[in-house]
């Protein structure tokens, strides 16, 4: 059975494919080798049902950390959108929800 950390990082990648697609991130020209990169990543974080979560929670952030530089999201959105997903799963799964940081 998937914990629920996993389940939202496996969330996560399908809507940050579906938010670089809608964006054309992939398709532009420039450092267009990293793109596929980044999005063979989020396939492979949603398609290797065995991966480690906390590696998969690594290459999410990874990946997090590379559309920001791009100007694709930004930290705000990007906490507001999966605060609430991790710490219900954090929840559910009995560990301790982390203090937040401001940045």
């Amino acid at each position: 059975m998937e914990n629920k950390v996993h389940g939202v990082n496996k969330h996560i990648n399908r809507a940050t494919i579906t938010m670089m697609e809608k964006y054309h991130w992939v398709a532009k020209q420039s450092h267009s080798k990293n793109r596929d990169k980044i999005m063979s990543m989020c396939e492979r974080g949603i398609n290797t049902p065995d991966m480690h979560t906390d590696k998969m929670s690594r290459w999410l952030g990874f990946i997090q950390g590379v559309l920001y530089a791009d100007g694709l999201l930004n930290v705000k959105m990007e906490r507001d959108t999966s605060r609430k997903l991790f710490h219900d799963a954090y929840q559910k799964s009995g560990i301790e929800i982390p203090d937040s940081i401001t940045i």
